[in-house]
C-alpha cells in the first residue's frame, strides 16, 4: 500500500471513530417541549427589545421615505437582470409568434465560452443543428429566444425562453 493510501485509511478510520463517538456517546441536545417554550420566551423577549428600542431611536427623513416607499407597489423589480426580457414583454413576443405545426417549446439557454445551446423540447441544440421532427433548422440562440428557419423556405419561428414558475 502507497503511503498515500495509508494516510486516507487512517483519516477515514478516525472519521468512523469521531462519527460512533457523536452517534452513541456525545450527549444529545434534548429538545422536549419545555426547551422550546425557554427559546420562545427568550425570542419574544428579544423581539420586544429591539421593537422598545427602535420606537426609542429618532428616523431620520431618509428612512421614513424608505420604509414608506417599500410598501408601494414598484413599477419595475430591482434586482432583475438588465438582459431578460421583463414578463409583459415576454408575453407580448409570444402573441407576435406564428404557431408551428410541430410544437416546440424553448425551455433552457446555457452559454460554454462561445458555443451557445438551446434547449428545446428537452433536446440540447446549437446554431445550425436541424431539430428532432425534422425541416426545421436552430438559425440563432439568446437568452430570451430562439429562431428557427423551415428548410425549403425562408419562414422563421421565433421561440421566447418560457420560464417555470
Amino acid at each position: 500500500m502507497a503511503r498515500r493510501e495509508k494516510i486516507i485509511l487512517v483519516l477515514m478510520v478516525m472519521a468512523i471513530m469521531y462519527g460512533g463517538y457523536h452517534f452513541f456517546w456525545a450527549s444529545s441536545p434534548t429538545t422536549g417541549i419545555e426547551d422550546l417554550k425557554k427559546k420562545e420566551k427568550r425570542l419574544d423577549k428579544f423581539v420586544t427589545e429591539v421593537a422598545v428600542k427602535l420606537k426609542q431611536k429618532d428616523i431620520s427623513k431618509t428612512d421614513k421615505y424608505i420604509i414608506a416607499r417599500a410598501k408601494d407597489n414598484w413599477a419595475s423589480d430591482p434586482f432583475l437582470k438588465g438582459q431578460l426580457p421583463l414578463e409583459s414583454e415576454a408575453k407580448q413576443e409570444r402573441s407576435e409568434t406564428s404557431t408551428p405545426a410541430v410544437n416546440f417549446t424553448y425551455s433552457g439557454y446555457m452559454e460554454m465560452g462561445a458555443r451557445r445551446l438551446a434547449v428545446i423540447n428537452g433536446m440540447e441544440y446549437s446554431v445550425g443543428e436541424e431539430l428532432e421532427p425534422g425541416g426545421y433548422i436552430v438559425n440563432s440562440i439568446s437568452p430570451t429566444k430562439v429562431v428557427i428557419g423551415i428548410k425549403k423556405t425562408n419562414q422563421t419561428i421565433i421561440l421566447p425562453v418560457e420560464e417555470m414558475n
